[in-house]
């Protein structure tokens, strides 16, 4: 399997791009039209590359002055269990802090990946607005209607 062609440049500036191998991969993108970060995660990435990589979508909503996060899980693959709970009890309180508000996802293909995904995001329901979506088009037309 290759990597998945970027998103495209007209519509999405690239902040941040790590090929892990040539079958997985990390890229952050920010949507002006939509005023939202929009993150891809390919494959299987986990711990240090996988953290360093969650941060910096803390740091561009701060950077970029948004509420509004899309993470595209098309093409992910589950999480491990040590990664899940870091993500559930340290990413997540620190991307609410930084005033995340509006998350939307795109599910993925792998089954596996969208039981890790509903696990980490059903104990978020009621401190952020988290809608599944069965495409990144419909995804960021959720969310351009969203408020600042």
């Amino acid at each position: 399997m290759s990597l998945p062609q970027h998103l495209p440049t007209s519509e999405n500036e690239l902040l941040y791009d790590v090929d892990v191998s040539t079958e997985n991969a990390l890229r952050i993108y920010y949507n002006e039209e939509a005023h939202c970060i929009i993150t891809r995660s390919i494959g299987f990435v986990y711990e240090d590359e996988l953290r360093t990589f969650l941060n910096k979508i803390i740091s561009f909503l701060e950077e970029k002055n948004t509420n509004k996060l899309i993470v595209d899980l098309t093409y992910r693959q589950t999480y491990t269990e040590e990664d899940q709970d870091w993500i559930d009890k340290d990413w997540f309180p620190r991307a609410l802090k930084a005033g995340l508000t509006y998350f939307g996802y795109v599910l993925p293909t792998d089954l596996f990946m969208q039981l890790s995904a509903d696990e980490i995001l059903v104990k978020q329901k009621g401190s952020v607005h988290v809608i599944p979506f069965g495409t990144l088009e419909k995804a960021i037309e959720w969310i351009k209607q969203q408020g600042e």
